[in-house]
């Protein structure tokens, strides 16, 4: 047997899933379910699963967020979502195991499977290159006039508040304009390595290439624009470095 845990917030979700893997897969026991991250994170030691799935897409503590917290060595984890917010496909499959919602029950099929021959043949995912990698192809949302466009946030150097606007300044040198608070990016892009400096700013740290001391200091971003750290946020360059 294999013991499982489903952790998703939506409960609808977990019924459907758990009914899928009881029809086809006697040797999944599910053992636990949750509907909050921070129930899962408790539990799991105590529980100590074989096999968790996990939504990505959660209020406040997100399924990667789990996954970083938690114990990872003996226990394998299959994603699922209802977006393709994290650019799934673009990375490799054989490391990745990931269901989209709605459950298609030849998908299932298939990754428990993929699963189960990596628990038979004692293989240890390894995944701290995973989640890395499931952090830089994460895309961000972008509203539009016509609507919305998705850009992989490691594209964005910074975001600067302007009004009830923000302009996101992107790698290659261009920029747009939406109609987005720069606290709504950051409440957003937090966990994915942006910080704010500055009450106008938000940056990428992926595209810092110079901290400057004078004058209060500033940070040199990889398009050589100088962001200026506020004494407001000066706290926040001693937990970044």
């Amino acid at each position: 047997m294999i013991p499982t845990i489903l952790v998703d917030d939506e409960p609808d979700s977990t019924v459907v899933l758990q009914s899928l893997l009881d029809l086809d897969f006697p040797d999944i026991k599910i053992v636990a379910t949750y509907h909050k991250a921070a129930d899962a994170i408790k539990n799991i030691p105590l529980i100590k699963p074989k096999l968790i799935f996990l939504d990505i897409e959660m209020p406040g503590t997100n399924g990667l967020e789990v996954l970083e917290t938690i114990d990872k060595e003996d226990l394998f984890c299959v994603f699922f979502t209802a977006h393709e917010r994290y650019a799934l496909k673009a990375i490799k499959l054989d490391a990745l195991d990931y269901l989209l919602k709605p459950i298609d029950p030849e998908e299932l099929v298939k990754v428990v499977n993929k699963v189960r021959l990596k628990i038979a043949n004692n293989q240890k995912p390894d995944y701290d290159n995973l989640l890395k990698s499931l952090h830089d192809h994460q895309l961000v949302r972008i509203p539009t006039g016509k609507g919305w466009q998705t850009i992989p946030a490691r594209e964005i150097i910074y975001i600067k508040a302007e009004g009830n606007y923000s302009g996101v300044y992107l790698k290659d040198n261009s920029n747009i304009t939406v109609i987005k608070l720069l606290k709504e990016f950051e409440k957003e892009l937090s966990s994915l390595g942006f910080i704010r400096p500055h009450n106008s700013y938000l940056i990428n740290t992926l595209h810092i290439k110079e901290y400057l001391k004078a004058y209060g200091g500033s940070f040199v971003m990889s398009n050589k624009k100088e962001i200026p750290l506020s004494k407001k946020y000066k706290q926040l360059l001693k937990e970044y470095i």
